[in-house]
């Protein structure tokens, strides 16, 4: 009986569910638990649930296996990095915490773009691995932006709740730029960050347009291949 249920488990997270657990737990966290922590919400519910976006994110890929096992090895020197901060204040946890978040997020965004982006007709599943590659990219450039403020204290104007919530100014930040909305409430005052900002806002316009093209024309041709009996 246990092994049935282990059996079903493994074929759950191989399935496409995988991706869909993934999008749930990446909006959850972006869209619920960032606000809920400049709320008053306790601090260990955003690492908590960091933590799931890097395990439903490992296992959103598992159909790769040397991904997989990449990905898991930087989640295992990881995991451990994110809540050493409990133990010590030491910034070179946090800056290793945020480094190998950010490579994670990275990897994860760039396999679930090879699922999105490969022959075969226009699904559901595309779809999702389109907005889990969004989201992802809004994350990876948070983590970015904390590290250039962790070697930079000051790289960045807040104007809202500060330093206390660097993650969460810094995930608004990131999804501001990406969409291009810029509020100016957060402005980016190094370089380096002015340079990442930039690059992100780039990203943001180009990566639509090129999702879309791709799918027209991934449709457009396997319309073809029906039409002609392929």
């Amino acid at each position: 009986m246990r092994v049935a249920r282990f059996r079903g488990l493994v074929l759950f997270w191989e399935s496409e569910w995988s991706l869909s657990v993934l999008l749930f737990v990446l909006a959850a966290l972006i869209f619920v638990v960032l606000p809920a922590q400049e709320l008053g919400a306790r601090r260990w519910f955003l690492d908590v649930s960091s933590s799931l976006v890097l395990v439903s994110g490992i296992w959103a890929v598992s159909r790769r296996k040397t991904m997989t096992i990449i990905i898991a090895a930087i989640a295992f020197i990881g995991l451990p990095l994110h809540w050493a901060k409990y133990i010590s204040t030491g910034a070179l946890y946090q800056k290793g915490d945020a480094l190998l978040t950010l490579t994670a997020f990275l990897l994860m965004a760039g396999v679930v773009a090879a699922k999105v982006f490969q022959k075969g007709p226009i699904t559901l599943y595309r779809i999702q691995g389109a907005i889990v590659i969004y989201l992802l990219l809004g994350l990876a450039w948070s983590r970015a932006y904390m590290l250039i403020e962790m070697l930079k204290p000051g790289a960045f104007q807040m104007g809202g709740a500060g330093a206390g919530y660097l993650t969460s100014e810094l995930t608004y930040y990131s999804f501001v730029t990406l969409t291009s909305v810029g509020y100016g409430d957060i402005n980016a005052v190094h370089p380096a960050a002015r340079s990442l900002a930039a690059m992100e806002a780039v990203v943001g316009q180009l990566f639509p347009a090129i999702l879309i093209a791709r799918l027209v024309a991934m449709e457009m041709a396997q319309s073809k291949r029906i039409k002609h009996g392929d």
